[in-house]
Protein backbone atom coordinates (compact mmCIF):
# COMPACT_ATOMS: atom_id res chain seq x y z
CA UNK A 1 0.00 0.00 0.00
CA UNK A 2 1.27 3.12 -0.79
CA UNK A 3 1.64 6.03 2.03
CA UNK A 4 0.80 9.11 1.42
CA UNK A 5 3.49 11.87 2.80
CA UNK A 6 2.59 15.23 3.92
CA UNK A 7 4.54 17.87 2.22
CA UNK A 8 7.12 19.62 4.54
CA UNK A 9 6.35 22.75 3.23
CA UNK A 10 2.73 22.97 3.75
CA UNK A 11 2.17 25.98 6.80
CA UNK A 12 1.55 23.75 9.34
CA UNK A 13 5.02 21.98 9.22
CA UNK A 14 6.47 25.56 8.31
CA UNK A 15 5.19 26.52 11.66
CA UNK A 16 6.09 23.41 13.75
CA UNK A 17 10.00 23.50 12.04
CA UNK A 18 9.86 27.31 13.14
CA UNK A 19 8.71 26.65 16.82
CA UNK A 20 10.86 23.62 17.40
CA UNK A 21 13.99 25.83 16.39
CA UNK A 22 12.54 28.83 18.81
CA UNK A 23 12.09 26.16 21.94
CA UNK A 24 15.65 25.13 21.51
CA UNK A 25 17.03 28.27 21.27
CA UNK A 26 15.37 29.67 24.01
CA UNK A 27 16.42 26.93 26.11
CA UNK A 28 20.27 27.26 24.91
CA UNK A 29 19.40 31.28 25.32
CA UNK A 30 18.07 30.46 29.49
CA UNK A 31 20.51 28.12 30.38
CA UNK A 32 23.73 30.34 28.93
CA UNK A 33 23.48 31.75 31.78
CA UNK A 34 23.48 29.46 34.09
CA UNK A 35 26.96 27.89 32.18
CA UNK A 36 28.84 31.30 32.64
CA UNK A 37 27.81 30.96 36.72
CA UNK A 38 28.82 27.62 36.97
CA UNK A 39 32.34 27.87 34.78
CA UNK A 40 33.66 31.29 36.22
CA UNK A 41 35.85 31.39 38.84
CA UNK A 42 35.85 32.76 41.73
CA UNK A 43 37.93 35.86 42.50
CA UNK A 44 37.42 37.60 46.13
CA UNK A 45 37.58 41.44 46.01
CA UNK A 46 41.66 42.92 46.98
CA UNK A 47 41.68 46.31 48.48
CA UNK A 48 44.06 47.19 44.80
CA UNK A 49 44.32 50.62 45.52
CA UNK A 50 45.12 50.16 48.77
CA UNK A 51 48.16 47.88 47.42
CA UNK A 52 49.03 50.58 45.04
CA UNK A 53 49.16 53.33 47.57
CA UNK A 54 51.50 51.50 49.52
CA UNK A 55 54.21 52.16 46.55
CA UNK A 56 54.27 55.84 46.84
CA UNK A 57 57.26 57.52 47.51
CA UNK A 58 55.43 59.47 50.98
CA UNK A 59 54.12 56.00 51.91
CA UNK A 60 57.14 54.23 53.06
CA UNK A 61 58.76 57.41 53.90
CA UNK A 62 59.54 56.31 57.65
CA UNK A 63 60.83 58.25 60.31
CA UNK A 64 62.22 56.40 63.10
CA UNK A 65 62.13 58.64 66.46
CA UNK A 66 64.93 58.23 69.12
CA UNK A 67 64.69 59.51 72.65
CA UNK A 68 67.94 61.04 73.77
CA UNK A 69 68.28 62.41 77.92
CA UNK A 70 70.92 64.47 78.43
CA UNK A 71 72.19 64.28 82.09
CA UNK A 72 74.85 67.00 83.07
CA UNK A 73 76.46 65.26 85.81
CA UNK A 74 79.88 65.71 88.22
CA UNK A 75 79.13 69.32 88.32
CA UNK A 76 78.69 69.75 84.79
CA UNK A 77 75.50 72.04 85.06
CA UNK A 78 77.61 73.98 87.21
CA UNK A 79 80.08 74.31 84.99
CA UNK A 80 78.46 75.24 81.55
CA UNK A 81 76.24 78.11 83.47
CA UNK A 82 72.85 76.04 84.19
CA UNK A 83 71.92 76.64 79.91
CA UNK A 84 70.59 72.86 80.28
CA UNK A 85 67.41 73.91 78.05
CA UNK A 86 69.67 75.76 75.34
CA UNK A 87 72.30 72.96 75.71
CA UNK A 88 68.91 70.63 74.93
CA UNK A 89 67.75 72.44 72.34
CA UNK A 90 71.03 72.95 70.35
CA UNK A 91 71.52 69.30 70.61
CA UNK A 92 68.64 68.31 68.90
CA UNK A 93 68.65 71.09 66.28
CA UNK A 94 72.50 70.13 65.29
CA UNK A 95 71.29 66.07 65.39
CA UNK A 96 68.65 66.41 63.04
CA UNK A 97 70.22 68.96 60.66
CA UNK A 98 73.06 66.34 60.65
CA UNK A 99 70.56 62.82 59.22
CA UNK A 100 68.48 65.43 57.39
CA UNK A 101 71.17 66.50 54.77
CA UNK A 102 72.44 62.78 54.78
CA UNK A 103 69.11 61.44 53.48
CA UNK A 104 68.48 61.83 49.46
CA UNK A 105 65.93 64.08 49.39
CA UNK A 106 64.72 62.87 45.83
CA UNK A 107 60.89 63.13 45.14
CA UNK A 108 60.00 59.43 43.51
CA UNK A 109 62.29 57.80 46.53
CA UNK A 110 61.21 56.41 49.53
CA UNK A 111 63.31 57.17 52.85
CA UNK A 112 63.94 55.80 56.23
CA UNK A 113 65.43 58.89 58.15
CA UNK A 114 66.55 58.44 62.15
CA UNK A 115 64.82 61.86 64.01
CA UNK A 116 66.10 63.05 67.56
CA UNK A 117 64.47 64.29 70.46
CA UNK A 118 66.71 65.24 73.04
CA UNK A 119 65.40 66.46 77.21
CA UNK A 120 67.96 67.22 79.74
CA UNK A 121 68.20 66.88 83.70
CA UNK A 122 71.32 68.09 85.67
CA UNK A 123 71.59 65.24 88.86
CA UNK A 124 72.51 67.46 91.65
CA UNK A 125 73.03 64.07 93.09
CA UNK A 126 74.97 62.00 90.78
CA UNK A 127 74.35 58.43 90.60
CA UNK A 128 77.99 57.28 91.10
CA UNK A 129 80.65 58.64 92.76
CA UNK A 130 83.43 60.14 90.73
CA UNK A 131 85.98 57.32 91.65
CA UNK A 132 83.73 54.70 90.33
CA UNK A 133 84.41 52.97 87.09
CA UNK A 134 81.76 53.71 84.01
CA UNK A 135 81.70 50.26 83.53
CA UNK A 136 80.10 49.37 87.65
CA UNK A 137 77.87 52.47 86.77
CA UNK A 138 76.83 50.91 83.46
CA UNK A 139 76.05 47.66 85.49
CA UNK A 140 74.11 49.81 88.08
CA UNK A 141 71.91 52.05 86.19
CA UNK A 142 70.64 48.81 83.41
CA UNK A 143 67.27 48.93 85.16
CA UNK A 144 67.10 52.77 84.10
CA UNK A 145 67.93 51.95 80.63
CA UNK A 146 65.86 49.20 79.63
CA UNK A 147 63.09 50.96 77.20
CA UNK A 148 64.06 50.28 73.57
CA UNK A 149 65.00 53.45 71.51
CA UNK A 150 65.28 55.64 74.65
CA UNK A 151 69.16 56.48 75.26
CA UNK A 152 70.79 58.51 78.38
CA UNK A 153 74.21 60.39 77.61
CA UNK A 154 75.53 61.32 80.95
CA UNK A 155 78.07 64.46 80.72
CA UNK A 156 80.60 65.12 83.78
CA UNK A 157 83.85 66.90 83.58
CA UNK A 158 85.75 65.60 85.90
CA UNK A 159 88.63 64.84 83.69
CA UNK A 160 91.85 66.04 84.81
CA UNK A 161 94.05 68.50 82.93
CA UNK A 162 96.82 66.34 81.10
CA UNK A 163 94.65 63.44 80.62
CA UNK A 164 92.67 62.60 77.70
CA UNK A 165 88.41 63.15 77.19
CA UNK A 166 87.09 60.13 77.51
CA UNK A 167 83.53 58.35 76.00
CA UNK A 168 82.26 54.91 76.79
CA UNK A 169 79.34 52.88 75.34
CA UNK A 170 77.65 51.24 77.72
CA UNK A 171 75.77 48.06 77.25
CA UNK A 172 72.64 49.07 78.25
CA UNK A 173 71.76 52.06 76.34
CA UNK A 174 73.88 54.51 77.96
CA UNK A 175 76.78 57.00 77.05
CA UNK A 176 79.45 58.09 79.48
CA UNK A 177 80.92 61.08 78.04
CA UNK A 178 84.05 62.51 80.11
CA UNK A 179 85.09 66.28 79.48
CA UNK A 180 88.02 67.74 80.71
CA UNK A 181 87.27 70.15 83.91
CA UNK A 182 88.54 73.24 82.36
CA UNK A 183 86.58 73.43 79.45
CA UNK A 184 83.35 71.81 80.20
CA UNK A 185 81.48 75.01 78.48
CA UNK A 186 77.95 74.82 77.05
CA UNK A 187 79.73 74.88 73.65
CA UNK A 188 81.87 71.81 74.56
CA UNK A 189 79.28 69.82 75.66
CA UNK A 190 76.48 70.75 72.39
CA UNK A 191 79.50 69.42 70.11
CA UNK A 192 81.03 66.76 71.98
CA UNK A 193 77.59 65.46 72.40
CA UNK A 194 76.22 65.78 68.69
CA UNK A 195 79.67 64.33 67.66
CA UNK A 196 78.66 61.10 69.47
CA UNK A 197 75.73 60.47 69.09
CA UNK A 198 75.95 61.43 65.16
CA UNK A 199 78.55 59.06 64.60
CA UNK A 200 77.01 56.16 66.92
CA UNK A 201 74.00 56.18 64.40
CA UNK A 202 75.42 57.31 61.59
CA UNK A 203 76.64 53.77 59.75
CA UNK A 204 72.84 53.22 60.78
CA UNK A 205 71.18 55.73 59.03
CA UNK A 206 73.49 54.86 55.84
CA UNK A 207 71.95 51.14 56.33
CA UNK A 208 68.35 52.29 56.78
CA UNK A 209 68.33 54.32 53.68
CA UNK A 210 69.72 51.30 51.86
CA UNK A 211 66.88 49.25 52.98
CA UNK A 212 64.15 51.32 52.18
CA UNK A 213 65.35 51.85 48.79
CA UNK A 214 64.87 47.98 48.49
CA UNK A 215 68.97 47.74 47.61
CA UNK A 216 69.82 45.22 50.25
CA UNK A 217 69.88 42.54 47.46
CA UNK A 218 72.07 44.64 45.62
CA UNK A 219 74.81 44.63 48.25
CA UNK A 220 77.76 42.92 48.18
CA UNK A 221 79.47 43.34 51.20
CA UNK A 222 79.69 40.86 53.75
CA UNK A 223 77.58 41.28 55.95
CA UNK A 224 74.40 41.21 53.23
CA UNK A 225 76.36 38.00 52.19
CA UNK A 226 76.42 36.21 55.16
CA UNK A 227 72.82 37.14 56.67
CA UNK A 228 70.29 34.72 56.04
CA UNK A 229 67.29 36.00 54.38
CA UNK A 230 64.33 36.85 56.73
CA UNK A 231 62.03 34.40 58.11
CA UNK A 232 59.24 34.63 60.58
CA UNK A 233 60.59 30.95 62.16
CA UNK A 234 63.92 29.12 62.26
CA UNK A 235 64.96 25.93 63.18
CA UNK A 236 68.41 25.66 64.30
CA UNK A 237 69.93 22.65 64.26
CA UNK A 238 72.52 22.10 66.38
CA UNK A 239 74.71 18.75 65.65
CA UNK A 240 77.36 16.74 67.13
CA UNK A 241 79.59 15.28 64.01
CA UNK A 242 81.76 12.45 65.08
CA UNK A 243 83.89 11.22 62.14
CA UNK A 244 85.03 7.85 63.34
CA UNK A 245 83.09 6.81 66.55
CA UNK A 246 85.44 3.73 66.91
CA UNK A 247 88.23 5.99 67.98
CA UNK A 248 85.67 7.95 70.99
CA UNK A 249 82.35 7.39 71.69
CA UNK A 250 81.49 10.84 72.17
CA UNK A 251 78.04 12.43 74.02
CA UNK A 252 77.66 16.31 75.06
CA UNK A 253 75.24 18.01 77.67
CA UNK A 254 73.68 20.00 74.78
CA UNK A 255 70.22 21.20 75.78
CA UNK A 256 71.12 21.97 79.08
CA UNK A 257 74.44 24.21 77.38
CA UNK A 258 71.74 25.36 74.62
CA UNK A 259 69.60 26.53 77.61
CA UNK A 260 71.55 28.52 79.85
CA UNK A 261 74.26 29.73 76.21
CA UNK A 262 71.81 30.01 73.15
CA UNK A 263 68.26 30.95 74.65
CA UNK A 264 68.71 34.16 76.30
CA UNK A 265 70.37 35.95 72.70
CA UNK A 266 67.43 33.73 71.14
CA UNK A 267 64.77 35.45 73.73
CA UNK A 268 65.95 38.77 73.02
CA UNK A 269 65.05 38.19 69.27
CA UNK A 270 61.99 36.51 69.50
CA UNK A 271 60.33 39.87 68.80
CA UNK A 272 61.99 39.49 64.96
CA UNK A 273 61.32 35.63 64.94
CA UNK A 274 60.40 32.87 66.48
CA UNK A 275 63.73 30.15 66.86
CA UNK A 276 63.25 26.14 67.46
CA UNK A 277 66.31 24.67 69.03
CA UNK A 278 67.14 20.80 68.29
CA UNK A 279 70.23 18.66 68.51
CA UNK A 280 71.38 15.41 67.34
CA UNK A 281 74.57 13.47 66.95
CA UNK A 282 75.65 11.86 63.75
CA UNK A 283 78.75 9.25 63.84
CA UNK A 284 80.61 8.11 60.78
CA UNK A 285 80.52 11.46 59.34
CA UNK A 286 83.22 11.82 56.86
CA UNK A 287 84.49 14.87 54.89
CA UNK A 288 84.07 15.01 51.25
CA UNK A 289 87.92 16.52 51.23
CA UNK A 290 91.11 15.64 51.29
CA UNK A 291 93.05 17.91 54.44
CA UNK A 292 96.21 18.72 53.74
CA UNK A 293 98.81 17.63 56.16
CA UNK A 294 101.88 19.60 57.97
CA UNK A 295 104.79 18.58 60.38
CA UNK A 296 104.63 20.63 63.59
CA UNK A 297 107.32 21.85 65.55
CA UNK A 298 107.08 19.07 67.71
CA UNK A 299 107.64 16.95 64.77
CA UNK A 300 103.97 15.20 64.82
CA UNK A 301 101.74 15.31 62.63
CA UNK A 302 98.82 17.70 61.86
CA UNK A 303 96.20 18.78 59.13
CA UNK A 304 94.20 21.38 57.99
CA UNK A 305 91.72 23.35 55.74
CA UNK A 306 92.53 26.26 53.59
CA UNK A 307 90.01 28.52 52.73
CA UNK A 308 89.30 27.09 49.42
CA UNK A 309 88.49 23.88 50.80
CA UNK A 310 85.81 25.18 53.67
CA UNK A 311 83.31 25.66 50.48
CA UNK A 312 83.12 22.32 50.15
CA UNK A 313 83.44 20.67 53.73
CA UNK A 314 79.60 20.16 53.78
CA UNK A 315 79.26 16.11 53.20
CA UNK A 316 75.65 16.36 51.77
CA UNK A 317 75.67 13.25 50.57
CA UNK A 318 76.12 11.42 53.96
CA UNK A 319 75.54 13.80 56.33
CA UNK A 320 71.58 13.75 57.43
CA UNK A 321 71.46 17.04 58.41
CA UNK A 322 68.22 17.45 57.52
CA UNK A 323 66.55 14.57 60.08
CA UNK A 324 64.61 16.44 61.84
CA UNK A 325 61.11 17.51 59.69
CA UNK A 326 59.96 21.28 60.19
CA UNK A 327 58.77 23.61 57.81
CA UNK A 328 60.86 26.50 59.30
CA UNK A 329 64.03 27.56 57.52
CA UNK A 330 66.68 25.74 58.91
CA UNK A 331 70.25 27.43 60.41
CA UNK A 332 72.87 24.49 61.20
CA UNK A 333 75.42 24.81 64.15
CA UNK A 334 77.72 22.05 63.94
CA UNK A 335 80.83 20.72 65.99
CA UNK A 336 82.75 18.65 63.94
CA UNK A 337 84.78 15.79 65.34
CA UNK A 338 87.37 14.66 62.92
CA UNK A 339 89.05 10.76 62.56
CA UNK A 340 92.31 10.37 64.24
CA UNK A 341 94.16 9.62 60.70
CA UNK A 342 93.00 13.33 60.30
CA UNK A 343 93.48 15.13 64.01
CA UNK A 344 94.36 17.57 64.92
CA UNK A 345 92.59 19.24 62.17
CA UNK A 346 92.65 23.30 62.05
CA UNK A 347 91.16 25.60 60.12
CA UNK A 348 93.57 28.34 58.06
CA UNK A 349 92.69 31.78 57.35
CA UNK A 350 93.33 33.60 53.86
CA UNK A 351 96.56 35.05 55.43
CA UNK A 352 97.80 31.57 55.95
CA UNK A 353 97.67 31.69 59.85
CA UNK A 354 95.18 29.32 61.81
CA UNK A 355 92.33 30.40 63.72
CA UNK A 356 92.19 30.69 67.46
CA UNK A 357 88.64 29.79 67.33
CA UNK A 358 89.18 26.66 64.69
CA UNK A 359 85.62 27.69 63.35
CA UNK A 360 84.09 28.94 60.44
CA UNK A 361 80.88 30.53 59.21
CA UNK A 362 79.00 29.27 56.04
CA UNK A 363 76.93 32.68 54.59
CA UNK A 364 72.89 31.77 54.93
CA UNK A 365 73.63 28.21 55.89
CA UNK A 366 75.19 28.30 59.17
CA UNK A 367 78.84 27.94 61.40
CA UNK A 368 81.22 24.91 61.69
CA UNK A 369 83.30 24.47 64.88
CA UNK A 370 85.93 21.75 64.32
CA UNK A 371 87.03 20.02 67.55
CA UNK A 372 90.04 18.24 68.10
CA UNK A 373 90.07 15.44 71.32
CA UNK A 374 92.64 13.67 72.97
CA UNK A 375 93.84 10.53 70.82
CA UNK A 376 94.48 8.66 74.30
CA UNK A 377 90.16 8.47 75.42
CA UNK A 378 87.77 5.78 73.77
CA UNK A 379 84.66 7.56 75.69
CA UNK A 380 84.12 11.29 75.79
CA UNK A 381 81.48 13.59 77.12
CA UNK A 382 81.46 17.37 77.10
CA UNK A 383 79.74 19.21 80.08
CA UNK A 384 77.88 22.21 80.30
CA UNK A 385 81.52 23.86 81.08
CA UNK A 386 83.61 22.66 77.98
CA UNK A 387 80.70 23.71 75.90
CA UNK A 388 80.63 26.62 77.00
CA UNK A 389 83.63 28.24 74.69
CA UNK A 390 81.85 26.63 72.15
CA UNK A 391 78.68 28.48 72.71
CA UNK A 392 80.25 31.66 72.56
CA UNK A 393 81.71 30.83 69.32
CA UNK A 394 77.87 29.69 67.90
CA UNK A 395 76.73 32.73 69.71
CA UNK A 396 78.53 35.00 67.47
CA UNK A 397 78.13 33.35 64.42
CA UNK A 398 74.35 33.88 65.04
CA UNK A 399 75.23 37.18 65.73
CA UNK A 400 76.49 37.30 61.88
CA UNK A 401 73.67 35.08 60.30
CA UNK A 402 71.17 37.24 61.75
CA UNK A 403 72.49 40.02 60.29
CA UNK A 404 73.69 42.35 63.90
CA UNK A 405 75.50 45.78 63.59
CA UNK A 406 78.05 46.04 66.11
CA UNK A 407 77.38 49.27 67.15
CA UNK A 408 80.44 51.78 66.85
CA UNK A 409 81.20 55.69 65.95
CA UNK A 410 82.73 56.19 62.47
CA UNK A 411 85.71 57.51 61.76
CA UNK A 412 86.97 58.47 65.88
CA UNK A 413 89.83 59.59 64.85
CA UNK A 414 88.26 62.46 62.84
CA UNK A 415 85.08 62.75 64.49
CA UNK A 416 86.28 62.67 68.25
CA UNK A 417 90.16 63.38 67.75
CA UNK A 418 91.89 62.96 71.41
CA UNK A 419 89.50 61.10 72.71
CA UNK A 420 89.46 57.97 74.56
CA UNK A 421 86.41 55.90 73.40
CA UNK A 422 85.61 52.39 74.29
CA UNK A 423 82.67 49.99 74.04
CA UNK A 424 80.99 47.75 76.72
CA UNK A 425 81.51 44.26 75.97
CA UNK A 426 77.65 42.95 75.00
CA UNK A 427 75.64 41.39 77.92
CA UNK A 428 75.22 37.57 78.83
CA UNK A 429 72.44 37.27 75.58
CA UNK A 430 74.75 38.33 73.50
CA UNK A 431 73.44 41.45 72.38
CA UNK A 432 73.99 45.43 73.85
CA UNK A 433 70.82 47.28 73.66
CA UNK A 434 71.99 49.62 71.24
CA UNK A 435 72.68 46.57 68.51
CA UNK A 436 68.67 45.37 69.92
CA UNK A 437 67.56 48.52 68.75
CA UNK A 438 69.41 48.79 65.89
CA UNK A 439 68.39 45.28 64.16
CA UNK A 440 65.13 46.15 65.37
CA UNK A 441 64.82 49.41 63.30
CA UNK A 442 66.30 47.37 60.66
CA UNK A 443 64.17 44.30 60.61
CA UNK A 444 60.95 46.68 60.85
CA UNK A 445 61.97 48.88 57.79
CA UNK A 446 63.26 45.61 55.62
CA UNK A 447 59.57 43.35 56.60
CA UNK A 448 58.03 46.61 55.41
CA UNK A 449 59.72 47.28 52.25
CA UNK A 450 59.56 43.25 51.76
CA UNK A 451 55.89 43.17 52.44
CA UNK A 452 55.10 46.08 49.93
CA UNK A 453 56.95 44.56 47.47
CA UNK A 454 55.23 41.31 47.98
CA UNK A 455 51.89 42.79 47.88
CA UNK A 456 52.30 44.48 44.87
CA UNK A 457 53.65 41.43 43.17
CA UNK A 458 50.57 39.76 43.95
CA UNK A 459 48.69 42.58 42.64
CA UNK A 460 50.20 42.41 39.03
CA UNK A 461 49.91 38.42 38.78
CA UNK A 462 46.37 38.98 39.30
CA UNK A 463 45.37 41.23 37.24
CA UNK A 464 47.48 39.94 34.59
CA UNK A 465 46.03 36.59 35.12
CA UNK A 466 42.24 37.49 35.57
CA UNK A 467 40.74 33.89 35.68
CA UNK A 468 43.30 32.78 38.47
CA UNK A 469 41.36 31.68 41.59
CA UNK A 470 41.56 34.24 44.74
CA UNK A 471 39.72 32.57 47.94
CA UNK A 472 38.19 35.08 50.52
CA UNK A 473 40.96 33.39 52.65
CA UNK A 474 43.12 35.29 50.33
CA UNK A 475 41.56 38.35 51.04
CA UNK A 476 41.82 38.29 54.38
CA UNK A 477 45.18 37.91 54.47
CA UNK A 478 46.32 40.87 52.27
CA UNK A 479 43.87 42.84 54.21
CA UNK A 480 45.92 41.82 57.34
CA UNK A 481 48.94 42.64 55.78
CA UNK A 482 48.13 46.23 54.58
CA UNK A 483 46.39 46.95 58.24
CA UNK A 484 49.84 45.92 60.00
CA UNK A 485 51.69 48.04 57.61
CA UNK A 486 49.65 50.95 58.85
CA UNK A 487 49.96 49.94 62.61
CA UNK A 488 53.55 49.71 62.02
CA UNK A 489 54.18 52.98 60.52
CA UNK A 490 52.23 54.68 63.63
CA UNK A 491 53.90 52.60 66.34
CA UNK A 492 57.41 54.11 65.06
CA UNK A 493 56.07 57.30 64.81
CA UNK A 494 54.94 57.01 68.36
CA UNK A 495 58.68 55.44 69.50
CA UNK A 496 56.95 51.48 69.88
CA UNK A 497 60.25 49.86 68.12
CA UNK A 498 59.25 46.42 69.74
CA UNK A 499 55.34 46.67 68.57
CA UNK A 500 56.43 48.25 65.10
CA UNK A 501 58.44 45.03 64.84
CA UNK A 502 55.61 42.85 65.72
CA UNK A 503 53.31 44.55 63.05
CA UNK A 504 55.80 44.68 60.68
CA UNK A 505 56.10 41.00 61.13
CA UNK A 506 52.59 39.81 60.93
CA UNK A 507 52.76 42.23 57.41
CA UNK A 508 55.48 40.22 55.71
CA UNK A 509 54.29 37.17 57.22
CA UNK A 510 50.55 37.63 55.88
CA UNK A 511 51.44 38.99 52.32
CA UNK A 512 53.64 35.77 51.88
CA UNK A 513 51.21 33.91 52.84
CA UNK A 514 48.67 35.26 50.40
CA UNK A 515 51.00 35.41 47.54
CA UNK A 516 52.79 31.57 48.04
CA UNK A 517 48.92 30.04 49.14
CA UNK A 518 48.53 26.82 47.47
CA UNK A 519 45.06 27.58 45.71
CA UNK A 520 47.63 30.42 43.93
CA UNK A 521 49.39 27.93 42.16
CA UNK A 522 49.46 28.39 38.11
CA UNK A 523 47.75 24.85 38.88
CA UNK A 524 44.50 26.48 39.50
CA UNK A 525 44.93 28.53 36.47
CA UNK A 526 42.09 28.29 34.13
CA UNK A 527 42.95 30.07 30.54
CA UNK A 528 40.33 30.62 27.69
CA UNK A 529 42.37 28.37 25.62
CA UNK A 530 41.44 25.12 27.83
CA UNK A 531 38.06 26.33 27.73
CA UNK A 532 37.43 26.29 23.74
CA UNK A 533 39.73 22.86 23.86
CA UNK A 534 37.23 21.31 26.50
CA UNK A 535 33.77 22.50 25.13
CA UNK A 536 34.09 22.70 21.32
CA UNK A 537 34.04 19.01 21.26
CA UNK A 538 30.54 19.06 22.07
CA UNK A 539 29.28 22.61 21.45
CA UNK A 540 30.72 22.86 17.69
CA UNK A 541 28.83 19.86 15.84
CA UNK A 542 25.76 20.74 17.79
CA UNK A 543 25.71 24.54 17.07
CA UNK A 544 26.52 24.48 13.31
CA UNK A 545 22.96 22.61 12.18
CA UNK A 546 21.73 24.83 14.92
CA UNK A 547 22.89 28.05 13.96
CA UNK A 548 21.67 27.00 10.18
CA UNK A 549 18.41 26.44 10.98
CA UNK A 550 18.10 29.26 12.79
CA UNK A 551 19.28 31.16 9.33
CA UNK A 552 17.03 29.37 7.29
CA UNK A 553 14.20 30.41 9.68
CA UNK A 554 15.04 33.32 9.72
CA UNK A 555 15.55 33.58 5.52
CA UNK A 556 12.05 31.88 5.70
CA UNK A 557 10.65 34.94 7.74
CA UNK A 558 11.63 37.38 5.57
CA UNK A 559 10.78 35.99 2.51
CA UNK A 560 7.17 35.38 3.76
CA UNK A 561 7.08 39.17 5.08
CA UNK A 562 8.03 40.44 1.10
CA UNK A 563 5.38 37.64 0.07
CA UNK A 564 2.70 39.12 2.06
CA UNK A 565 3.86 42.72 1.48
CA UNK A 566 3.75 42.22 -2.32
CA UNK A 567 0.40 40.69 -2.52
CA UNK A 568 -0.92 42.98 -0.08
CA UNK A 569 0.21 45.81 -2.39
CA UNK A 570 -1.06 43.91 -5.67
Amino acid sequence: MKVQLEPLTTPAILAMRTRIVLVIWAVILMALPMWWKTTEVYRAELPYASIRSWNAPEALTLQLKLDIHLHLVHGAAVKTGGSLASITRQVESDLNSIFREAVPQAAHGRQASLQFSVAGSADASPAWSETESVETVDQSLAALHGENSHYHVYVGCGVKRGDRETVYVGKHRALFIGLLENACTADAVVDRATRTIGGLFGSEQKSLIKLSADRQQQDTDHKSMRTVKYAPEYQIVLSLLVGDPEDAIVTWDIEEAAKAYLSPFLETISNISDVQLTSQILNYAPLPITPEGYQQPDGSNAYFLNPKALTNFINSAEWNLASVVSSAQPINLIVYIPPAQQSPLYVQHSDGSLLKTNAFLIPQWGGIIVKNTPQDMSRLHYTLSDLHPMMEVFVAQLRGLFGVDPVWISSPASVLPNVDVQYAIATDRGLTGWETDRLFRARTVQNMVNAVKTLTSLANLLEQLENMVVLDHIQTLVTRSLDSLGQAKDELRNKQSVKAIQHARDAVTSAEAAFFDPSMVPLLYFPEEHKFAVYMPYFVPVSVPLIVALLVEIKTFIQARKAARAKKSA
